[in-house]
Parts: C-alpha cells; sequence; structure tokens
C-alpha cells in the first residue's frame, strides 16, 4: 500500500494548471470539446482526455474501489491513508475543489517521455494556484 501511496504522490506532484486564459488554442474542434488539450505539446508521448475533471474522477475512484479491495482495504482506507500523507485525495472532487481546482472544466494526462504531467483548470483569481496547492 506504501507503494500506491508513493505512486499517488509522484503523479500528484507532477501537477500543472491552466487557467481560463493561457494555452495555444486553436481552432481545432478537439480543443474546443476538450479544453485541457491546449495545454499538450504536440510531441506528447501519450494523452489522456476529459471534458470535466468530476466526470474523469468517476472510473478512477471505481478502479480504485478494485485495487484497494485486491490489496485487501476498502477505498475510504486508501484515502484516509492518501489524506494523511498529502492533506487530501487526488480521487475526491470535493478535495480537489476545496484546493482551488476547477473541477466542473477539463481535464488531461500527457507525458514527453515517460513522467506523466496533469493539466487542469483552477478556480482561484488571475488562475492562479491556490496556496494548498503551491506547497506541492
Amino acid at each position: 500500500m506504501k507503494l500506491a501511496i508513493r505512486l499517488a504522490l509522484c503523479v500528484t506532484i507532477s501537477v500543472s494548471a491552466c487557467s481560463k486564459g493561457g494555452g495555444s488554442k486553436g481552432s481545432s474542434p478537439l480543443v474546443r470539446d476538450y479544453e485541457a488539450l491546449a495545454w499538450v505539446p504536440a510531441d506528447a508521448t501519450y494523452v489522456a482526455v476529459a471534458p470535466r475533471l468530476d466526470a474523469a474522477l468517476r472510473p478512477l475512484r471505481e478502479g480504485g474501489e478494485l485495487l484497494a479491495l485486491l490489496a485487501g482495504e476498502s477505498l475510504s482506507e486508501f484515502e484516509g491513508m492518501v489524506r494523511r500523507e498529502l492533506g487530501f485525495s487526488p480521487l475526491s472532487a470535493e478535495d480537489l475543489s476545496g484546493l482551488g481546482v476547477d473541477v466542473g472544466r477539463g481535464v488531461a494526462v500527457f507525458s514527453q517521455d515517460w513522467a506523466p504531467t496533469i493539466v487542469f483548470a483552477v478556480s482561484g483569481p488571475d488562475g492562479a494556484f491556490a496556496p494548498q496547492l503551491q506547497r506541492l
């Protein structure tokens, strides 16, 4: 289970955020439908995108429940351990929203090699990181 927490930490620390302005929004219908694609470089090795972060968390939570079950724990026990380490659960829309993440907007996960980068919108003024996210 400690390996899973370390993996969650590595992914979470690789976070980037997009504001309402920035990015290289083109006229592509894909970027209009999936706004977070505007921050994905053209040479990305892989890309996963969703139009809303809160909707993307649902299948992740279901997969997390299965993994926790296989490890002999519940998802709530796993989230409790992650909350103790991080101070929030990256699988909780409520926790992320409390940190200033706009869970109603798009999200993209991509890499230019193997390390993932997560791009999402923040709800703070001028798209600035919320103080809680700056400590990561």
